[in-house]
């Protein structure tokens, strides 16, 4: 219910957004649009930039893990004719509070654990412009690689976890160039995982490391960005929402410590969980 909260109030100040500015270029001398719309992709464009994000993780019951990470991204984008091709990359750091229970149930809470996860993709879409090249719709697909690192092995009962998914991105990006070299961007994106595992370093627990393997999941995306070109410089700016929807995956059989110390049978396995991330990047490129 969130997610589709957050996701509709993006697309509507979007929505208006370009509306409003419409109506002022149209008063303005009845023109929209001063400037060839193709030209961010018409060579070459390396983007860097700077996030800052809210972050939660969330399993069934009680388990949370909340924080601020803040972080880098790179983009470099390859244009020929009305096809294009884009390699992304991600790093992203920060600090999350546990909120959840021990491996027997008892309730836990410890702060500070040191968070962070690096995620590449490789992107390949084509241009279909429209409007007298006002509007640009740019379909993609690709292949994304996402690994999170969480810290725990400064909690005396807990332990470090390690999250990599290889997933399918597909999405479309919408474009509306306007006069004065301001453009206005909408991107919604679907993630397919296609194969995931989940690391946890029990070794100072119960003296092993824990492999679950995670099949079923999905990402969702959705940006909006304002950019404007200064002196053949773009600046940008704008709200995101990341969000991961992940199944249970599979169990492998380990010891349980409990609280006495005893260690009995038990099964181990990743909980469906989701992760929901919303924030703010500001960046340029050349």
């Amino acid at each position: 219910m969130i997610v589709k909260k957050l996701i509709l109030s993006f697309i509507f100040l979007f929505a208006l957004a370009v509306h409003v500015y419409a109506v002022v270029e149209a008063s303005d001398g009845g023109e929209v649009s001063d400037f060839n719309a193709l030209t961010l992709y018409k060579r070459s464009k390396f983007l860097i930039g700077f996030e800052v994000i809210n972050y939660l993780y969330k399993e069934p019951g009680l388990m949370k893990l909340t924080g601020t990470k803040q972080g880098l991204f790179i983009e470099w984008v390859e244009r020929k004719d009305n096809w294009f091709s884009a390699l992304q990359f991600r790093f992203m750091t920060g600090e999350v509070d546990y909120d959840g229970a021990l491996m027997d149930g008892t309730k836990y809470k410890y702060n500070g654990h040191p968070d962070h996860y690096f995620e590449c993709k490789g992107l390949a879409g084509f241009v279909i412009p429209a409007l007298n090249d006002c509007l640009e719709y740019r379909p993609y697909c690709g292949l994304g690689y996402r690994c999170l690192i969480n810290k725990r092995g400064d909690d005396p009962r807990g332990y470090d976890r390690e999250s990599q998914y290889l997933y399918l991105p597909m999405g479309v990006n919408v474009k509306y160039k306007c006069k004065k070299e301001l453009t206005f961007d909408i991107c919604g994106e679907f993630g397919l995982l296609l194969f995931g595992i989940q690391k946890s370093d029990f070794k100072e627990i119960i003296g092993e490391i824990i492999e679950n393997k995670q099949n079923k999941g999905y990402g969702l995306r959705l940006s909006c960005k304002i950019s404007k070109v200064v002196k053949k410089t773009t600046f940008f700016i704008g709200p995101f929402i990341r969000y991961w929807n992940i199944d249970k995956s599979d169990e492998v059989p380990i010891k349980i410590l409990l609280v006495n110390g005893e260690l009995v049978d038990g099964k181990s396995y990743e909980p469906k969980n989701y992760t929901l991330e919303s924030g703010v990047q500001l960046g340029v490129s050349f």
